[in-house]
């Protein structure tokens, strides 16, 4: 990612701190009826991922904002939350996924439970050649059955009011992203969803796109 784009982000999540759970996460939460472990891809001020650490699931927070990986981790001692790490990597780069997944196979991961990989407000926030770089490390390194959660703007959104109106983001169309997710022939579509509502924060109401995939 480009640096001027990390410095900002760094900056953000520096004055940024909250532990309430999105709604997203709150609604994906329903879905992991056991113990799981998720990879929480942009995971910004941890907040989800303290909260997946709280029902139980192991949790590893990857974001290439230096300040929120330090900030997350000050937070998850002052807590005593186990099971959980954060990690500060640019997931846009080629094998950095691939990383990542690997050491988790070389460890107790994939053996120890189903594994999830979440993802909020994290594709537009990024390039579409980086969107494509990480789709296709997931449809080739994640194992069969693996789960995908991922909640972004669509191409809706544009013109709507921002509250943070400075950040680079995309806009992304949910049927393109699908098709991009399904022509991997790896990673299968099994829920979306297209609205306002969902992501509510203050007096914005962006319009969003929320997808499920599963490694087939």
């Amino acid at each position: 990612m480009d640096e001027h784009v990390k410095q900002d982000w760094s900056r953000f999540y520096a004055s940024l701190h909250t532990t309430v759970p999105s709604p997203f996460a709150a609604s994906v939460a329903m879905e992991l009826t056991e113990r799981n472990e998720v990879i929480d891809i942009g995971c910004g001020n941890g907040r989800d991922s303290m909260f997946f650490a709280g029902l139980g699931h192991r949790v590893l927070g990857l974001d290439l904002a230096g300040t929120a990986v330090v900030n997350n981790r000050a937070v998850v001692r002052k807590r005593g939350l186990d099971g959980i790490a954060f990690e500060e990597v640019d997931l846009g780069l080629p094998g950095r996924i691939e990383r990542i997944l690997a050491r988790f196979r070389s460890g107790d991961g994939f053996l120890a439970a189903p594994l999830a990989v979440y993802g909020r407000f994290f594709f537009h926030a990024i390039t579409e050649d980086e969107e494509d770089v990480v789709l296709a490390a997931l449809a080739c390194q994640l194992p069969a059955d693996a789960r995908c959660f991922f909640e972004f703007r669509t191409d809706k959104d544009r013109s709507l009011r921002k509250r943070f109106g400075t950040h680079y983001r995309r806009f992304i169309s949910l049927d393109r992203f699908v098709a991009k997710a399904e022509e991997t022939r790896s990673l299968g579509c099994v829920y979306r969803i297209e609205g306002r509502g969902m992501a509510k924060y203050k007096e914005e109401d962006p319009f969003v796109g929320r997808v499920y995939l599963r490694r087939i």
